[in-house]
């Protein structure tokens, strides 16, 4: 299992909270309609660019999903967010969000506000690079 340089050298570049959901992966591209459901106990942090699951099962890096997230036993997901495998390791599987629409991306970037208590700091990662 690979893990990527910022995460070895401690330098990741997007602030993060911590998170806790129920997130729900289904395959995207592929015949079979797979679904992997992760307990919010092993969700362990988001950031606006992507989350990190714990879990033994283990995605190729590149596969496309959609990530469903339920918050507190809803019925109806919070939000989704089409994402990739980006990082695999011992732990689980970290995701880069790929695409999500504007409802979705003002939801995700209201839980960084509350979450992180620095929304200039959440801002300033919203301009484009």
């Amino acid at each position: 299992m690979e893990q990527d340089k910022a995460v070895k050298d401690g330098k990741r570049r997007n602030i993060r909270a911590s998170f806790n959901a129920e997130v729900w992966i289904s395959l995207l591209d592929t015949p079979d309609e797979n679904e992997i459901c992760i307990p919010e106990e092993q969700t362990r942090d988001i950031s606006l660019r992507g989350i990190y699951c714990i879990s033994s099962s283990k995605l190729p890096i590149g596969t496309m999903c959609m990530l469903s997230f339920y918050i507190q036993g809803q019925s109806t997901p919070e939000f989704s967010v089409k994402a990739r495998v980006a990082r695999v390791d011992e732990n689980g599987m970290g995701f880069e969000f790929v695409e999500m629409t504007l409802d979705d991306l003002t939801f995700l970037k209201n839980l960084m506000y509350y979450n992180t208590g620095d929304p200039e700091r959440v801002d300033q990662e919203m301009l484009p690079k």
